[in-house]
């Protein structure tokens, strides 16, 4: 019997389309956070049609002085227009599926957040250092720039094609990070790109990559210092009388000999079990060397 006459051969054969995210995209990190991106694109323009003052973009004044706090997050859901929603889910749909496998959904959101608020606190931080405290920034980009720079720190040799040029993730990476550099020290630069938030998501990444600053292990390192002190304050407390016996040892000795010379005055000596006269001439000698 060939192969194709075999009976488990005949049943339906289905063709599936690989994606970066796996057959499980539908509980992906990644795919809940493109969704609601672009649900909050949606949403920013139905709020701007309505003529609605923007409340979620990284206005600095705001996030200061009105401590709107919030904004460090949201900006990063809001975009400019559609193409700059796309590049930035697109990087975010290549590159976030292989940290998140690595990480796993929670530390890979708690990353990925963390590096959009962190990347609009470098902005609003150069605002107020050029006092330009009232340039808004929205966009995903520095998060999107920690996410292809931890990539590239875990795949360095990965090959990606720039258009149609094929370059390894370091390259890549490296290229994008330089040309922000460059950009930022040009003062005839574009002036609506957030350098300052692609260089700050950039080093963000880096630092994630070098520390391990998961979200996990850092729960972890908590724990273990914690543990930690509550060993070492067991042991503080734990003071050794002169003779090298711990002082709670020393209490619970003492009441079992308070209990014993009662039951001695009680019932006499004879009442006692070989363990517990060891106990007392072991007590009795220990008195005698204190004196």
């Amino acid at each position: 019997m060939g192969l194709y006459e075999r009976e488990y051969y005949h049943g339906e054969r289905r063709f599936r389309i690989g994606l970066p995210m796996g057959p499980r995209w539908r509980t992906s990190a990644v795919a809940w956070l493109i969704g609601i991106t672009v649900g909050a694109h949606f949403l920013q323009l139905i709020l701007q049609s309505a003529g609605l003052p923007p409340v979620l973009d990284c206005v600095p004044s705001k996030v200061v002085g009105e401590f709107q706090i919030w904004r460090l997050l949201t900006a990063a859901f809001c975009h400019a227009d559609l193409g700059h929603l796309f590049f930035n889910m697109l990087c975010l749909f290549f590159f976030g599926p292989q940290i998140e496998g690595l990480y796993g959904r929670r530390d890979f959101t708690v990353f990925y957040l963390a590096a959009a608020v962190i990347g609009n606190l470098a902005f609003t931080a150069a605002a107020y250092a050029s006092g330009n405290i009232h340039q808004p920034v929205i966009g995903a980009s520095g998060a999107c720039y920690a996410v292809l720079v931890l990539c590239a720190f875990y795949f360095p040799r990965q090959i990606v094609l720039l258009l149609i040029i094929p370059m390894p993730l370091w390259f890549l990476s490296a290229c994008f990070v330089l040309k922000d550099v460059i950009a930022l020290l040009n003062p005839h630069a574009d002036p609506l790109v957030a350098y300052v938030v692609h260089l700050a998501g950039a080093a963000t990444g880096a630092l994630h990559r070098l520390f391990d600053l998961r979200a996990g292990t850092l729960l972890a390192r908590v724990a273990r210092a914690r543990a930690r002190r509550r060993w070492r304050r067991t042991f503080q407390e734990r003071i050794e009388a002169d003779d090298g016996v711990p002082r709670d040892i020393e209490e619970l000795e003492q009441r079992r000999l308070d209990r014993l010379l009662g039951k001695i005055h009680e019932s006499g000596r004879e009442s006692l079990s070989a363990e517990e006269l060891a106990f007392l001439d072991r007590m009795s000698q220990r008195y005698r060397r204190r004196t």
